[in-house]
């Protein structure tokens, strides 16, 4: 699905994936293609979280966003990929895994269990 960040396509993400939009401070709407925007208010030096879900009405299936809080988000975000770079579309997107840049690699040894 295409998401758009104030009226600009910025990634295509798919089910079981994420992605980071980097933002000035203010108000943004966020949005897939054919959906209803939902908007956010970015703050200098804090994280802002949006969660694409599906509604079934019948026989369609709705795209939703919705905002949620950095704990809920984060009990979510353990369980899902960041999307190919491939998939971004604007500048404003990581292409990079965020988390990735948090934790630095590590070396394995061959006794090393998984």
């Amino acid at each position: 699905m295409d998401i758009a960040c104030d009226d600009e396509i910025v990634a295509k993400v798919k089910a079981g994936r994420f992605f980071v939009i980097n933002l000035p401070p203010g108000r943004h709407a966020v949005s897939q293609r054919e959906g209803i925007p939902v908007f956010i208010e970015v703050r200098s030096g804090e994280q802002s979280f949006v969660r694409l879900g599906r509604e079934v009405d019948g026989q369609t299936v709705i795209p939703v966003l919705t905002t949620m809080g950095s704990a809920e988000a984060g009990k979510e975000m353990v369980h899902l990929v960041y999307i190919d770079a491939a998939k971004v579309l604007s500048n404003s997107v990581s292409k990079q895994d965020p988390r990735d840049l948090l934790q630095p690699p590590q070396l394995k040894t061959r006794g090393d269990k998984e």
